[in-house]
């Protein structure tokens, strides 16, 4: 690490050694059959510069070595020639780069990032193997302040852009958003109410972008008691209730090649609990 102009730019260099060895087994008489051993020395980079005490911007690079995928029986009813075989492991890439404000009383930040990696497919002649590369970016917006005393708000807006074989990739919403506040009740001392409002924008649920499952909202409340004890120690009592309309609602949908599911949203939930410090 190296720091200048005061400490205002603070650049940061290095690399790591990983190395991954994998075997895949078939599945029904549970032989090896495939096994593969890698090795890389990945960089990373970034930097910081301050403009002021309370503004930044911000860039970083990172790759790592990641484990291959094991080819599945089948991709979309087509069988898979290798099935069970593991690929090789692969080399990832992300960069990101964005601003930082804080000014005590309110701050948040404001980032951009990029990835890539390989992705796998059935290939023509039947074959689960790597097919071209699968490219993530998106926007991400945060902030978070107290507008008065005992008043506390935070939230958060995520824009994602997949791109897979020039579709959108499965359970992979263009947008999520999470607005949250927490009051500190003046006339209860020691009691703190809090709401959450969530959001997730349509998803597809197949790699043919065909069949999409709907955006949603849920509303989540909660409210805590902190006392101290006799020994001086705080204990918190805490009651939330996520769901509070009790909405039906899909919350994601996913899948393995060849397989997918959709999970189903929690219906109303009340739960307690209680911390000790000490």
């Amino acid at each position: 690490m190296i720091s200048m102009f005061d400490d205002r730019l603070v650049l940061i260099a290095g690399a790591r050694y990983q190395e991954i060895e994998t075997h895949s087994y078939d599945y029904n008489t549970g032989l090896e059959n495939s096994r593969y051993s890698d090795e890389e020395v990945t960089p990373m980079g970034g930097l910081l510069f301050k403009f002021n005490p309370h503004v930044s911007t911000y860039a970083n690079y990172i790759e790592g070595l990641t484990k291959g995928d094991i080819a599945p029986a089948n991709v979309g009813g087509s069988p898979v020639s290798n099935a069970g075989q593991a690929l090789a492991p692969y080399v990832t890439q992300q960069i990101e780069a964005g601003f930082k404000f804080d000014f005590e009383c309110m701050g948040g930040s404001i980032g951009v990032f990029h990835s890539e990696k390989p992705l796998a497919g059935l290939s023509p002649s039947g074959v689960y193997d790597v097919l071209r590369d699968q490219t993530y970016q998106g926007l991400e917006i945060s902030a978070f302040g107290e507008p008065m005393d005992g008043v506390r708000v935070l939230g958060g807006v995520s824009f994602l852009d997949t791109e897979k074989f020039g579709a959108d990739q499965i359970g992979s919403p263009n947008a999520q958003a999470t607005v949250g506040a927490e009051w500190d009740l003046p006339f209860l001392p020691g009691v703190t109410v809090d709401g959450r409002v969530i959001y997730t924008s349509s998803q597809y649920a197949d790699n043919a972008n065909t069949q999409k499952v709907p955006s949603w909202v849920r509303f989540d409340a909660g409210v805590r008691y902190t006392t101290e004890l006799s020994d001086g120690n705080a204990l918190t009592l805490r009651a939330r209730l996520e769901n509070v309309a009790d909405d039906d609602y899909w919350a994601s949908a996913g899948g393995y090649p060849g397989y997918g599911y959709l999970t189903v949203g929690a219906p109303r939930t009340l739960s307690f609990s209680a911390s000790y410090e000490f």
